[in-house]
């Protein structure tokens, strides 16, 4: 099995399905590893669906502090909140 099949793999075995607030998390899909922890999970007013997540990240490389066309969902410092689906994390 090639080093990317099985780094797949191991990203499918960790995806976050049972999510939990507290839980620390790594987004995938990104350039550098980025950590951080869940703050919130579920609806949010600009898309539809369940399955978002807010995550308070461990350095300020979010969009924003929690809040999102003055609806707060978590609080945390200017630039390090984001918004994502579930199957754009993995449990850390």
């Amino acid at each position: 099995m090639s080093d990317d099949k099985a780094e797949e793999e191991e990203e499918d075995d960790g995806k976050a399905k049972e999510l939990k607030i507290g839980d620390m998390v790594k987004l995938i899909h990104r350039p550098l590893p980025t950590l951080g922890h869940v703050r919130y999970i579920g609806p949010v007013a600009w898309a539809e669906g369940d399955d978002w997540v807010g995550v308070e990240l461990q350095s300020r490389v979010g969009k924003n502090d929690g809040s999102v066309d003055g609806k707060r969902y978590f609080q945390t410092d200017p630039h390090r909140g984001i918004f994502v689906t579930k199957s754009e994390l993995t449990l850390a």
